[in-house]
C-alpha cells in the first residue's frame, strides 16, 4: 500500500505490506521450488580483483487440499534458506615492528603481561604506515533460516466460517568481528498463531 495510507492502518509512514495466507480447496495442489545462486554465476568484482566465495540455496514446498470435502481445508508451506557469504574486509593492526616494540619514535619495552594480548590482533598482511598496518581478510558469514506456515479453514454453516493460521520462523546469523578473531552469532525464533471466526450478516440487519 503506497501513497496516502488510509486511516484504517493507524499511525504509520512509508509503505505498508499486506501478507495474505492462502487457503486450501476440494482439490489437492502442491509445488516444490529451488532458488540457487553462487559465485560461479556472479561477475568478477573489479575493485577486489576476483570473486568472493558465495553459496545461497533457497528451497521449499507447498501443499493444500481438503481434510473433509466441502467443510475443512488446509494449506501449508515450508521454506529453508542456506547462505554462506564471504566479503573482503580490512582492519588496522600493529605493524610487524610495533609488535616487537620498535616504534617510529624509538624502541619501547613490552611488558610480559601485555604479550599474551597481542594475539587478539592478527598479524598484518597489507601495507605498513608508521606503527600501523593493514590486515586484509574475507569476512565469512553463515545464515541458515527455516520458515513454515499452515492454515486451516472450516465452514461451520453457510454464513459462518472459522480459520486459524500458525507461523514459525527461525534464523541464525554467524559472522566474525572486525578483526576476524571472535565469531558473533545471533539467533532468533518467532511464532505466531491466530484464530478468527467470520459471520455474514443478512441484509435485513442493515435496513
Amino acid at each position: 500500500v503506497t501513497g496516502n495510507i488510509p486511516a484504517s492502518y493507524g499511525q504509520t509512514s512509508g509503505g505498508v505490506v499486506n501478507a495474505i495466507t492462502r487457503g486450501g480447496s476440494n482439490q489437492f495442489h502442491g509445488s516444490a521450488y529451488e532458488f540457487l545462486r553462487n559465485d560461479a554465476l556472479d561477475a568478477r568484482n573489479f575493485f577486489d580483483g576476483g570473486k568472493s566465495p558465495y553459496r545461497r540455496n533457497q528451497f521449499g514446498a507447498a501443499a493444500g487440499g481438503p481434510v473433509r470435502r466441502d467443510k475443512t481445508f488446509f494449506f501449508a508451506n515450508y521454506e529453508v534458506l542456506r547462505q554462506v557469504l564471504s566479503l573482503p574486509a580490512s582492519a588496522n593492526v600493529l605493524s610487524p615492528a610495533a609488535r616487537t616494540g620498535q616504534l617510529s619514535a624509538g624502541k619501547v619495552n613490552i611488558s610480559p603481561l601485555v604479550t599474551p594480548y597481542l594475539s587478539f590482533w592478527p598479524a598484518a598482511n597489507g601495507p605498513v604506515t608508521g606503527d600501523t598496518a593493514i590486515y586484509n581478510f574475507e569476512s565469512k558469514s553463515f545464515s541458515p533460516e527455516q520458515f513454515a506456515t499452515i492454515r486451516v479453514d472450516h465452514l461451520i454453516s453457510g454464513r459462518d466460517n472459522l480459520h486459524g493460521t500458525y507461523l514459525f520462523d527461525e534464523s541464525q546469523d554467524t559472522a566474525p568481528d572486525g578483526l576476524n578473531v571472535i565469531e558473533n552469532s545471533n539467533w532468533m525464533r518467532r511464532q505466531l498463531a491466530t484464530v478468527e471466526e467470520n459471520h455474514v450478516f443478512s441484509p435485513q440487519w442493515f435496513n
